[in-house]
C-alpha cells in the first residue's frame, strides 16, 4: 500500500501536466485541425537525425519541402520549428498577417550570453517600438548620406590592403567591413588586432554557434538554465558567461570611448555622438549602436566574401562588370556613389550575389501573437514562457537563384 501511494505521488503531477496540456491544446484548436506536414519525428530528439548538417539546416528543409510542401513543421530536441519554404507562404504570413507574426521567440541561450540587448531579438511591444524608432532616425537613408565618406575611405583601404597582402583576403574583408565602428562610434580601427573588432568578432561567433535549432539543449529545455554550473550537462553556462563578458564590453567600451571623446571636445560626428546630443536614453543608444556594429561582423563580411567568390566562379560576369566600371570611370579612378545610377550591370550583379548566397539563409526567427490557420493547418500561438513554435523563412527557397 505504501509503495502504491508513493507511485501515485510521483505519477500524479505528470498526469495533471499532461491533462493540462491536452485541455490547453483543445481550447486553442477546438476544430482539431492538424499541424503543418513534416517528416516523422522520434521521441525527444524529434527530427535531429534527419538534418544532415545542423549548421546548414536550410538545405535539409529545402529537400523536405519537395515532399511535404511549402509549410514545413519540424522538431529538434523539443524546439518546434515552422519553416516557410516559398515566397507565397512567406508573403502571406510575414507580410499580409505581419501583425500576428512580428514577435520574436525568447531563446534562453541568447539571454544567458548577454545578447538580449540586440534590437533584432527584442519582443514586439513598447521597448521594441522605442528602439526601432531610434534606429530608424539614426540609420535611415537620408542620415546615412552623412557617412558616405567613411564608406569610401574604407573601400579604398580594402583595395590597398588586398594589393599589398593578397594572401590575407579574409582578414582584410573582416577588418574593413567594420568601418561601421567609425560610422557608429567615430572610432578609427587599428589595421591589425583591433580590440573592439576582436570583441565583436568573438562574441558574434559564439552567438552563431549557439543560436541555431539544436545547438544548445537549454533552448529546448529552458528549465536547464537553473542548473548549477557543476551539474553534468550544464557546460553551456560557462560558455554563456564567457560570451556575456564579451557582450558587456561590446556595448560599453565603444560607448565610453565616445563619451570620453565628447568630454574632451574631439569627438568626430558619429551615430552615437548624435544620439547623445539629442539626449537619447543610454540603454537605447547602447542597444542600437551595439546591434549595428555587431551585425556588420557576419552580414557585411559574408556578403563581401560571397561577391569575391562569385567573381572567381563566374569570370565572364567579372569581365562585364569591370568593363562597365572602366567605361564610366575612364579607367583612371575608383568609382564612387555618384556613379551608382549609371552602373546598371554592376548593380544587378551585386543584387544577384545577395540572392545567390544569402547572408541569413533562415532569416530572423518569428513567432505568433495568436494562433492562426493557414490552408487548413493549425499554427499554435507563441508563448514566451514555454517552448513554442518558432517560425523561420527559408530564404534559400524564397529566392531560389544559383547554387547552394
Amino acid at each position: 500500500m505504501l509503495y502504491f501511494r508513493a507511485a501515485i505521488a510521483i505519477i500524479a503531477p505528470f498526469i495533471l501536466l499532461t491533462l493540462k496540456s491536452l485541455i490547453r491544446k483543445r481550447r486553442e484548436n477546438p476544430a482539431g485541425l492538424p499541424l503543418p506536414p513534416g517528416p516523422p519525428r522520434l521521441p525527444i530528439v524529434g527530427n535531429l537525425f534527419g538534418v544532415k548538417d545542423l549548421g546548414r539546416q536550410w538545405l535539409t528543409y529545402a529537400d523536405w519541402s519537395k515532399k511535404y510542401g511549402d509549410l514545413l513543421y519540424v522538431e529538434i530536441f523539443g524546439q518546434k520549428l515552422l519553416v516557410l519554404n516559398s515566397e507565397k507562404v512567406a508573403e502571406e504570413l510575414l507580410d499580409k498577417r505581419s501583425q500576428n507574426y512580428s514577435d520574436r521567440p525568447q531563446v534562453p541561450m541568447v539571454t544567458l550570453m548577454g545578447w538580449e540587448f540586440n534590437v533584432g531579438f527584442l519582443q514586439y511591444g513598447p521597448s521594441w517600438r522605442k528602439h526601432r524608432k531610434a534606429m530608424h532616425q539614426a540609420l535611415n537613408l537620408q542620415a546615412m548620406l552623412n557617412y558616405r565618406h567613411i564608406q569610401l575611405n574604407s573601400v579604398r583601404q580594402l583595395v590597398r590592403n588586398i594589393l599589398q597582402v593578397p594572401d590575407e583576403m579574409e582578414a582584410h574583408i573582416r577588418t574593413q567591413v567594420l568601418c561601421h565602428l567609425t560610422l557608429v562610434y567615430g572610432y578609427k580601427m587599428e589595421p591589425r588586432n583591433d580590440l573592439f573588432a576582436s570583441i565583436a568578432d568573438r562574441a558574434s561567433d559564439m552567438l552563431a554557434n549557439s543560436f541555431f535549432p539544436g545547438a544548445a539543449l537549454v533552448n529546448a529545455f529552458p528549465v536547464f538554465q537553473y542548473l548549477p554550473e557543476w551539474c553534468p550537462g550544464a557546460g553551456f553556462k560557462k560558455y554563456a558567461q564567457q560570451c556575456r563578458k564579451l557582450t558587456r564590453k561590446l556595448r560599453d567600451l565603444p560607448y565610453e570611448y565616445v563619451q570620453k571623446q565628447m568630454a574632451e571636445g574631439i569627438a568626430p560626428h558619429s551615430v552615437v555622438s548624435e544620439m547623445l546630443e539629442h539626449n537619447e536614453e543610454e540603454v537605447v543608444i547602447k542597444s542600437v549602436a551595439g546591434t549595428t556594429y555587431a551585425a556588420a561582423v557576419e552580414t557585411s563580411s559574408s556578403a563581401l566574401s560571397a561577391f569575391m567568390m562569385a567573381m572567381i566562379i563566374f569570370p565572364s560576369v567579372q569581365e562585364k562588370a569591370q568593363a562597365e566600371i572602366d567605361r564610366i570611370t575612364g579607367g583612371s579612378r575608383l568609382p564612387d556613389f555618384s556613379d551608382r545610377d549609371d552602373m546598371v550591370y554592376m548593380e544587378a550583379t551585386y543584387r544577384e550575389v545577395l540572392r545567390w548566397s544569402q547572408v541569413t539563409p533562415l532569416g530572423v526567427p518569428h513567432f505568433t501573437t495568436n494562433s492562426d490557420i493557414y490552408n487548413g493547418y493549425f499554427i499554435p500561438k507563441g508563448e514566451p514562457s514555454r517552448v513554442t513554435t518558432t517560425i523561420y523563412a527559408n530564404i534559400k527557397l524564397i529566392l531560389p537563384f544559383g547554387q547552394t
